[in-house]
């Protein structure tokens, strides 16, 4: 197996449940119709996703102790698929939520060890390629929105289009599972001496600090996801026009991660960090304080710049924090990340209710200064292979 081989194997690992993910949302209005569903119907089978995504996140570590993560990514898979198939052809709400349930399950199993597939093929090679394998993640969900609208377009339903991304995932899985790494027990999965199960208190200074970071970011770029389109609209753009700016802002984080390892050979991880903070801080605010509205579309599409390094770089140091293994820092960090995504955009439009969206967002730039002040604790050495700063 060939090193070329190997980083493409896991590329693809990355783009699956992307794809899977975009899948779901970008046809979630049509199974609304489907299953003749309100908006609060809707928003508890998202909740069941979002919750069975976190359980299966904490219960990542001890199926990593019992199976490689190889497997457990093979197994994901085809339950993700599954998951999927149900819930885009529910005629209900009992039979959207079981779909949600068993989707959020194994996506949440699916995102958790891709990371760690990611953070142990980096460790093994001395390499980075983390914001390479991130990239495919985001190329996995531009394709899954072309999708989505390719068959809408031509009047096809959610289940068609699910069957044509399950068809997609099912071939490249065939031709790359004899590629891909990970067939055996990491040595490092379990420390000798470290619990199944470890209390807040017990983790480590710097696994918490890149929760929180983590947890900012993905906040960050959910709040912006979510709310980006909604704005313009308020602003005065064309509805149809608004709905292009999330696939800008994505197309914007798969260009940036393509080359991010690159220069990650050749700065510090800090220095990479803290810049595309200051690129996100300067993007979102010509956003959301410039009347012109094609300025606002530059505005997003820097904060997409700005941000595309970050999650990448803060998953390879997760699964490198002394003490515990890179399984549990891993699942950990995801676990923070998740919490930030389903908790601060709804919070997002709690707070524009009682005052505007302009002022919700701007709590973004918190967010953004939190990830700054953390960043100098990212350092690298110039062989590529991160170290954490400790004192």
């Amino acid at each position: 197996m060939t090193y070329t081989a190997a980083r493409r194997a896991c590329a693809w690992v990355f783009f699956c449940p992307g794809l899977a993910y975009g899948l779901f949302t970008s046809r979630l209005p049509a199974v609304k119709l489907q299953a003749n569903l309100d908006e609060a119907e809707i928003g508890m089978a998202l909740l069941a996703l979002g919750g069975s995504c976190l359980v299966m996140l904490m219960m990542l570590p001890k199926l990593l102790s019992r199976w490689s993560v190889k497997e457990v990514i093979l197994g994901a898979l085809i339950g993700l698929a599954m998951g999927l198939l149900i819930a885009m052809s529910a005629q209900n709400l009992v039979w959207l939520v079981m779909g949600c349930i068993i989707t959020g399950l194994t996506i949440g199993l699916t995102d958790g060890a891709m990371n760690v597939l990611g953070e142990r093929f980096e460790r093994e090679t001395g390499k980075p390629t983390m914001s390479y394998f991130h990239a495919f993640y985001s190329m996995g969900a531009v394709t899954a929105s072309v999708l989505g609208f390719t068959v809408a377009a031509l009047s096809g339903g959610p289940s068609l289009n699910t069957a044509i991304g399950i068809a997609a995932m099912s071939l490249l899985m065939m031709t790359q599972v004899k590629a891909m790494p990970g067939g055996d027990r990491d040595p490092q999965a379990q420390p000798k001496g470290q619990k199944d199960k470890l209390r807040l208190s017990e983790l480590p200074m710097m696994l918490l600090v890149l929760g929180l970071m983590t947890t900012c970011a993905y906040a960050s770029e959910g709040a912006v996801g979510e709310w980006s389109a909604l704005y313009l609209v308020e602003q005065g753009a064309p509805e149809s026009w608004a709905a292009l700016v999330y696939g800008c802002f994505s197309v914007a984080v798969t260009m940036v991660r393509l080359v991010v390892d690159k220069i990650r050979m050749l700065l510090q991880d800090s220095v990479i960090v803290f810049t595309g903070m200051v690129i996100a801080a300067s993007g979102l605010g010509l956003a959301l304080y410039t009347e012109s509205i094609l300025l606002s579309y530059v505005g997003f599409l820097l904060f997409g710049f700005g941000f595309a390094p970050v999650s990448p770089i803060l998953f390879s140091y997760a699964g490198r924090v002394p003490g515990i293994s890179s399984s549990h820092g891993v699942s950990i960090v995801a676990l923070f990340s998740y919490s930030g995504l389903l908790i601060i955009p709804p919070c997002i439009g709690t707070l524009a209710k009682a005052t505007n969206l302009s002022t919700a967002l701007s709590v973004v730039f918190v967010l953004i200064a939190i990830i700054g002040i953390g960043s100098r604790l990212l350092k690298r050495q110039a062989s590529g292979e991160p170290k954490v700063w400790t004192n």
